[in-house]
């Protein structure tokens, strides 16, 4: 599930059934073994709960690609379908945002990314050095180039520069 429809009609379902408190997982991205327990930030929301049916109202992604996701099982979660189904539609919506947000978006997320800037923009940066370095089959970062496992500033700032768009979507 994601925090859409379905995540609200719980909510209100706890409140009518007298529940104060609804006690989850942890929320942010899942790591290793896809344990929310292993996460790489302890600040980012799992980009697997975000909802779809938002996205789609604004536009950013084709109702007939979230469709598909009738598709994956509804009794367990298959993570190996889920996550690549998922991130995809998360990827078309970054495409549909990047084209055809209002101003009123982009002046939302200017203002989530200025007030998170603590931890967004590393992990970010983070996020898409370990995307690069997987696709070479490079799984731990103390295996990457050493100017950015050391965080060297130079070797960060040609790495924002390199990876400017895929950046852009972790954030």
């Amino acid at each position: 599930g994601d925090f859409g429809p379905a995540a609200y009609h719980f909510v209100d379902w706890l409140v009518t059934a007298g529940q104060r408190a609804w006690q989850v997982l942890p929320l942010t991205p899942i790591g290793p073994g896809n344990s929310p327990y292993a996460s790489v930030s302890a600040f980012a929301g799992s980009p697997l709960l975000v909802a779809l049916e938002p996205l789609i109202d604004k536009g950013w992604i084709d109702a007939a690609d979230a469709a598909t996701g009738s598709r994956l099982p509804v009794d367990h979660v298959a993570f190996e379908h889920a996550v690549p189904w998922r991130m995809a539609r998360l990827r078309e919506a970054a495409s549909g945002y990047a084209q055809r947000a209002s101003e009123e978006d982009r002046a939302a997320y200017a203002a989530f990314c200025a007030a998170e800037v603590g931890w967004l923009d590393d992990y970010a940066l983070f996020m898409a050095l370990d995307g690069h370095y997987q696709q070479q089959g490079i799984w731990n970062w103390t295996a990457w180039e050493t100017g950015c496992a050391r965080r060297d500033p130079a070797a960060l700032a040609a790495a924002r520069r390199q990876w400017r768009e895929e950046i852009d979507f972790w954030c």
